[in-house]
């Protein structure tokens, strides 16, 4: 597994010093007997996707400190190293190994994010992952899609969507790349295409402080966030005395 996951990390293009750390934490979980939890959760995701991932991520935790390494790093580690199963499941579903490369992706991004907010080579959103390995949610292009139950009645014209109607729920990962309305469009007509068996209508929600009404009001038509925005009828705001959130704008 060791040299798999090494190729991948080069592969996938991780940063270099991530690729030293990650594979020198692997060593570590290899040679000793507090790392054997680790590579059990890892054999019970090749029987069987639906794992408990709150219960794996809390392993995870237990192990990180049995082996004196962070525990965002072994996280990650994990999801890692959860790749070589998860494109046999893939391969199950008949969905191409290209949609599960580019699906993936996502891992580097958040270590991206982690590096920065925390100069940790790893992951602080494990949570995160779970709907990924499940096959249940995709990156088609600049953004993610899965699927998710409505929560509100809503009309507009002769769309009409009531309460448990599955439609397509966004994410908008940070890419590094633009989120320019062409890339968005292109991804939202694959996205449609892709999920055309399991809802009515290619309906598209979204939950994510780019669309709050405020923002906009202080961004130029030319943004790409206010065109991202204007996509979508905002039917919820929230307001926070303390948005957690905030390491997101910077």
């Amino acid at each position: 597994m060791r040299n798999t996951l090494a190729e991948y990390l080069v592969h996938a293009q991780y940063p270099a010093a991530a690729r030293i750390d990650l594979l020198e934490c692997y060593d570590r979980l290899a040679e000793c007997d507090a790392g054997k939890p680790f590579f059990d959760w890892v054999a019970a995701y090749g029987q069987n996707k639906d794992i408990d991932y709150e219960a794996a991520l809390a392993c995870m935790k237990t192990v990180a400190k049995d082996i004196d390494r962070h525990a965002y790093t072994v996280e990650l580690l994990f999801f890692l190293c959860l790749i070589p199963a998860c494109r046999g499941y893939y391969r199950e579903a008949g969905l191409p190994e290209a949609l599960m490369e580019h699906t993936l992706l996502d891992l580097r991004y958040k270590l991206e994010e982690c590096r920065l907010v925390y100069g940790i080579n790893g992951i602080f959103v494990g949570f995160w992952f779970d709907r990924f390995y499940k096959l249940e949610r995709f990156a088609f292009g600049r953004l993610q899609f899965e699927l998710v139950k409505f929560a509100h009645t809503y009309k507009n014209g002769d769309a009409v969507i009531e309460p448990d109607d599955l439609v397509i729920n966004v994410h908008i990962p940070r890419t590094g790349t633009p989120l320019d309305r062409t890339a968005s469009r292109e991804s939202y007509r694959t996205a449609a295409a892709f999920f055309a068996d399991s809802v009515k209508r290619p309906i598209f929600t979204c939950c994510s402080w780019l669309l709050y009404p405020a923002t906009q009001e202080i961004l130029t038509e030319k943004s790409n966030i206010r065109r991202f925005a204007a996509d979508y009828a905002v039917i919820e705001t929230k307001d926070y005395a303390w948005y957690k959130e905030m390491w997101r704008l910077f």
